[in-house]
This record gives structure tokens, C-alpha cells and sequence, in this order.
């Protein structure tokens, strides 16, 4: 049985007292009626079409949800790889300031020594040109 959104038996007895014939006011009734239970969503056309809606949404959320979970795992694998390739780096780096500390203590010690080199062969030069000058002979 359809649900109607208005009394049609009294529509059609206000037309009648308005002065529509009889006929004619049930048969307005009665169309009027018609037209607003074809246009009225019904509690089952709202729960089905809610029903419909809800499938919809969740299939959308599992396959966004997929697609998100699929890309974090990406991600994931690309900070590991970024992980490791900052770690080589940070391995030449030490590397490279270790080469660095050694070629500098080394250099100190060149430079010790050939500093005291060149002050002793300054000072035979000195030596002998001062034997040269005052020397006996």
C-alpha cells in the first residue's frame, strides 16, 4: 500500500466544498496524490539507495586505502636506499678526513725537518764563508 504525502479524501472534500464538482475534485485528488507518491522516496528506496552508496564508499576507501599503503612502501624503499647511500657518503667522508690528518701530520714533520735542514745548511754556509774571510790562509 502506498503512502501518500497528503490526504487525498480531504483534498478532494475542500475542492468539493470550494465548489468543484464532485467528479472532477476526486479525480484531481486522486491525480495529485499519484504524482506525489511517484515523486516520494520511500523509506526502502532511501535505505537501498543508502545501501548502494555505502558499498560504493567502502570499495573506494579499501582501493584508496591499497593505493596509499602501496606508495608508502615505495617510499619506505627509497628512504632505505637514501639511508644507505648517506652512510657510504658519511663513510668516504671519515675516509677522506682521515687522509686529510695523515697528510697533514706528515707535512708537519717534512716541514720540521726541512726547516732544521735548511738552518744547518745555513749555518755551514755561514761557517764556511766566515772561514774563508778570517781563516788562515
Amino acid at each position: 500500500m502506498a503512502t501518500t504525502a497528503i490526504d487525498t479524501l480531504r483534498y478532494a472534500r475542500r475542492l468539493k466544498e470550494a465548489g468543484v464538482p464532485p467528479d472532477q475534485a476526486e479525480a484531481m485528488a486522486d491525480a495529485i496524490g499519484s504524482e506525489l507518491v511517484d515523486q516520494l522516496a520511500t523509506k526502502d528506496s532511501v535505505e537501498k539507495s543508502m545501501s548502494a552508496l555505502r558499498t560504493r564508499l567502502e570499495v573506494t576507501i579499501r582501493s584508496t586505502v591499497a593505493a596509499l599503503d602501496s606508495k608508502v612502501t615505495a617510499l619506505d624503499s627509497k628512504v632505505t636506499a637514501l639511508d644507505s647511500k648517506v652512510a657510504a657518503l658519511d663513510s668516504k667522508v671519515t675516509d677522506v678526513e682521515s687522509k686529510v690528518d695523515r697528510n697533514k701530520t706528515s707535512s708537519d714533520g717534512e716541514f720540521r725537518l726541512l726547516h732544521w735542514m735548511v738552518g744547518f745548511t745555513l749555518a755551514f754556509v755561514v761557517a764556511i764563508a766566515l772561514a774563508l774571510l778570517f781563516g788562515d790562509g
